[in-house]
């Protein structure tokens, strides 16, 4: 029987074009290498929001007490 899944599969590996789920082969490093910084990024700035909510916290509680 002629099954188009088994025939579409074996010339996705006869052209080498990597892993299915990973997407298109060779460019997929250079992505997850762009994610990673992306977010590393985000992390930081997560950081920052993180410390001037806990300062704004503070002054307000300050301004609580006076």
């Amino acid at each position: 029987m002629n099954n188009p899944l088994s025939r579409s599969l074996s010339e996705h590996r006869k052209n080498n074009f990597g892993d299915i789920e990973m997407g298109m082969g060779a460019n997929s490093g250079e992505n997850l290498n762009k994610l990673f910084e992306d977010m590393a990024k985000v992390n930081k700035k997560l950081k920052e929001i993180k410390e001037l909510h806990s300062k704004l916290r503070a002054a307000h509680e300050e301004m609580k007490t006076a």
